[in-house]
C-alpha cells in the first residue's frame, strides 16, 4: 500500500488511494491507451500528373458535401478560389490569392497574379463540363510550395463551379508499399482528415485518416499540408476481422457492375473495401459505414454512376474476438412525401434507402429515368367491397441541370382515396417500386 500512494504522489495524481482503487474496476473504455512509442518515419512524396480526374474514382468526385465550390459574381467581378497562398513573396510582402472569373462562358484564373490575360489562363467552362487544367503555385504556412494542377467543372448552376484535383503525391513507405495522396475536397491541402483520400496499392481508395496498412500492417499515418512529406511508424492495436460483403444483399444482378470503394470510418481510422477486398482486421471501436461507389459499364464510358452515404443505421462495432458483418443493400426502397393543395398532387423527389438505411444517391437521371404512377382506390360493391387499384395517369421526374429531381405534379379534381407509385429501373439498385396512399380531399370551388 505504501508502494501504491508513493507512485500516485510521484504521478501528480490528486485522487486519494482509495479513489484510485476504485478506478482499477473501471472498463476498458475509460482505460487511457497506451502512448505509441515507435519512431516516426519521414519520407517525402513525388508529383503525379492525372490523365483525367477519374484516374482515381474518389469521394469527392461526386459528393457536393466535399466539393470545394467557387461562387463566381455574376458581373463578372474577380473573386479569390480559396486555394492556399501563405507566405510571403520576394518582395517580403504576402503572397497574392489566387483570383478568378466567369464571364460569357470563359474561366479567366490571374495565375501569375499580374492582373492580365495571358496565355493558358483562361478556358471555357460548357455547360456540364469543365475547363482545361490550370497550375496553381501554392505555398503553405510551413514555408513549403509547389504545383497544384486542378479543374472547375460545372455544377449545373447558375456562376457555380467546383475545384477537382487533377494531381496527387505519391510515396513508397515501408518496404516498397505504394501510397498516394489525393486533395479530395479540392481545397489545395493534403491533410484534411476524413475528406482527403489515401490510395494504398491493392486496396481501395479511403478517407484519409490516422490509420492505414502499410506492408499489410497496421500503421499510424501524418501528412503534412502540402502533401510533400508523411509520417508513419507502426501501429499496435487489438484488432478483429470486418467483411463488408457477407451480409450484403446485391439490389441487381446486373452484368459489369464495378463497386469502386466502400469506405467505413471510425473515431481513429478508415477503411476501404470492394469485391477484391472483402475483410480485414481493423482496430476495435465504433465505426460507420460512410460511402460507396458504384459504376455499371466498361472503360470511360460507364452507363450509371451511383453514391452511397451512410444513413440512420449504417453503424456498427467491431469487438474483440468474433467477426463483424454488417448487413445493408437490398431491398432498395424510395422514400418520398406527398401533399396536395385540392386541387392537385405534388410526388416530391425520392431518397433512396437500403436495409440499413444507406442513401443511395444515382448520379445521372437523365439516363436513367424515375417515375411516379397515379392510382384510383375503390371498392367494388359487386364483390363484398373487393379493393381495386385503378391505375390514372403517370408522369417522368423531370431533371434540372445540377441532378436534381422537379417533384411531379398530378391534377385531380374529386375526394378520393389515391395510390402513388414511385418506381426506378436501375442495373445498380435493381428494381425499386414503393407506393404510398393519400386520402384526397377536394377544394370546393
Amino acid at each position: 500500500m505504501r508502494n501504491l500512494f508513493l507512485f500516485l504522489a510521484l504521478s501528480g495524481m490528486a485522487a486519494t488511494a482509495a479513489q484510485a482503487l476504485g478506478a482499477s474496476d473501471a472498463g476498458d473504455d475509460e482505460k487511457p491507451k497506451p502512448t505509441n512509442t515507435a519512431e516516426w518515419v519521414k519520407v517525402q512524396t513525388s508529383d503525379v500528373a492525372l490523365r483525367d480526374e477519374r484516374q482515381l474514382v474518389t469521394p469527392g468526385l461526386f459528393d457536393r458535401d466535399q466539393m470545394k465550390v467557387v461562387t463566381f459574381p455574376a458581373d463578372g467581378t474577380p473573386v479569390d478560389l480559396g486555394l492556399p497562398h501563405d507566405g510571403k513573396d520576394k518582395d517580403d510582402k504576402p503572397n497574392k490569392p489566387l483570383m478568378g472569373l466567369l464571364k460569357g462562358g470563359f474561366v479567366w484564373l490571374d495565375l501569375n497574379g499580374n492582373g492580365k490575360q495571358d496565355a493558358k489562363e483562361a478556358s471555357p467552362l460548357p455547360a456540364g463540363g469543365s475547363t482545361i487544367p490550370f497550375v496553381w503555385n501554392a505555398t503553405y504556412d510551413d514555408g513549403t510550395s509547389g504545383p497544384y494542377i486542378f479543374k472547375l467543372v460545372d455544377l449545373g448552376e447558375p456562376n457555380k463551379a467546383a475545384i477537382v484535383r487533377m494531381c496527387a503525391k505519391q510515396a513508397k513507405v515501408g518496404a516498397g508499399t505504394s501510397l498516394m495522396l489525393v486533395d479530395d475536397d479540392g481545397n489545395g491541402r493534403y491533410d484534411d482528415l476524413f475528406r482527403d483520400v489515401v490510395v494504398v496499392a491493392g486496396l481501395p481508395p479511403t478517407l484519409l485518416s490516422h490509420q492505414v496498412f502499410v506492408d499489410g500492417k497496421l500503421h499510424e499515418l501524418l501528412v503534412h499540408a502540402a502533401g510533400q512529406t508523411v509520417e508513419v511508424r507502426p501501429l499496435n492495436e487489438p484488432v478483429a476481422p470486418l467483411n463488408l460483403f457477407k451480409e450484403y444483399k446485391e439490389p441487381a444482378k446486373g452484368e459489369k457492375l464495378t463497386i469502386h470503394t466502400l469506405i467505413v470510418a471510425g473515431k481513429d481510422g478508415a477503411f476501404a473495401f470492394d469485391a477484391k477486398v472483402r475483410e480485414l482486421n481493423v482496430p476495435l471501436g465504433a465505426y460507420d459505414t460512410v460511402y460507396g461507389i458504384f459504376s455499371r459499364g466498361e472503360g470511360a464510358q460507364h452507363s450509371e454512376w451511383v453514391l452511397m452515404k451512410k444513413g440512420e443505421r449504417t453503424s456498427f462495432n467491431v469487438e474483440a474476438g468474433k467477426a463483424a458483418t454488417p448487413a445493408w443493400g437490398a431491398p432498395i426502397e424510395a422514400k418520398y412525401d406527398l401533399s396536395s393543395d385540392g386541387k392537385s398532387i405534388t410526388v416530391s423527389a425520392p431518397v433512396f434507402l437500403g436495409s440499413a438505411g444507406e442513401v443511395y444517391l444515382p448520379q445521372d437521371f437523365k439516363k436513367v429515368n424515375v417515375k411516379a404512377a397515379l392510382a384510383q382506390i375503390y371498392l367494388d360493391k359487386r364483390f363484398n367491397n373487393k379493393e381495386n387499384i385503378l391505375p390514372v395517369t403517370d408522369g417522368k421526374y423531370d431533371v434540372k441541370a445540377n441532378n436534381d429531381l422537379i417533384p411531379v405534379v398530378f391534377k385531380w379534381e374529386k375526394t378520393d382515396e389515391l395510390q402513388v407509385a414511385v418506381t426506378y429501373a436501375s442495373g445498380i439498385l435493381g428494381s425499386v417500386a414503393t407506393k404510398q396512399r393519400i386520402q384526397f380531399v377536394a377544394r370546393r370551388k
